[in-house]
């Protein structure tokens, strides 16, 4: 159906080369030869979804292009999903051990006890112990969030650009989501860590609030146990940082945020010069 209208459209053409441009005899034909030309360009006679796409050929190689592209993107996100997974596995489990520590020392610190200095101890033994352990896959973190991070970083620059550069429009849709998805999952995990270290500062508003209430002239065992715990807690944080430059947590996705708005507007205004 289509090809019969640009036939129609050939025909037109053809009449028009026919009609000199210098005759006056053949002006109004060449005028109406126009105005039907013109017509049919600004009506043209397909139908569209959504004025995105045209029922016609080009439709099943469009989809035939996006299925294509869409099964590789799952290939290659499929390693990345389930190394996510593991990683928020990791870091909830430490989280709720880190959480139940925190619930039940609060609650056998308002007991107002004489074992109270033990449970400060037995707390910071705990918490030790959580500490270390999740420092055994610290590094395992540290180099998958930034691997996260710069395949964002490069994703979100690479839709900059072939957005910007894509007038047909065809794979907007697609570096859109690839970028979406590269950015949600290098920010999930510093999301959980950031969980994690609330419940530490819990920890350390809790034991500070205990050394407010003990007297000034009275340097009890208790006062001293959490003056140690509070040190402790201070030099040991449940935060993993990398290079001793950034943190994984909530400031992370920040800093990346600020960094990605900023290479953007370069990349665009280098590409309008382009």
């Amino acid at each position: 159906m289509i090809n019969e209208t640009e036939r129609i459209k050939l025909i037109l053409a053809k009449e028009l080369l026919k009609c000199p441009a210098d005759d006056l005899k053949d002006t109004a034909i060449r005028d109406k030869i126009e105005d039907a030309a013109r017509t049919i360009e600004l009506c043209p006679f397909e139908l569209t979804i959504f004025g995105l796409f045209g029922l016609n050929m080009s439709l099943p190689l469009y989809f035939i292009n996006l299925c294509t592209a869409t099964i590789t993107w799952f290939i290659l996100q499929f390693g990345n999903i389930i190394n996510l997974t593991i990683r928020c596995i990791i870091t909830e489990i430490t989280w709720k051990l880190m959480k139940v520590l925190r619930v039940s020392f609060e609650d056998k610190i308002l007991k107002q006890n004489e074992q109270k200095p033990n449970d400060i101890e037995e707390t910071i033994n705990i918490y030790n112990k959580i500490f270390n352990t999740f420092n055994i896959a610290g590094s395992y973190f540290k180099y998958y969030v930034l691997r996260d991070f710069l395949s964002a970083f490069v994703s979100v620059i690479s839709a900059t650009v072939g957005v910007s550069n894509d007038k047909a429009e065809q794979m907007h849709h697609f570096v859109t989501i690839n970028a979406a998805t590269n950015i949600i999952i290098a920010c999930i995990p510093c999301t959980l860590m950031q969980a994690l270290i609330n419940e530490a500062e819990k920890i350390k508003v809790i034991l500070a609030k205990e050394l407010l209430k003990c007297q000034s002239n009275d340097e009890s065992i208790a006062e001293q146990r959490i003056r140690d715990a509070l040190i402790y807690i201070e030099r040991h944080p449940a935060k993993l940082t990398v290079l001793h430059l950034f943190s994984l947590d909530m400031s992370l996705p920040l800093v990346f945020i600020n960094l990605c708005t900023t290479y953007v507007i370069v990349t665009l205004q280098y590409t309008k010069i382009l």
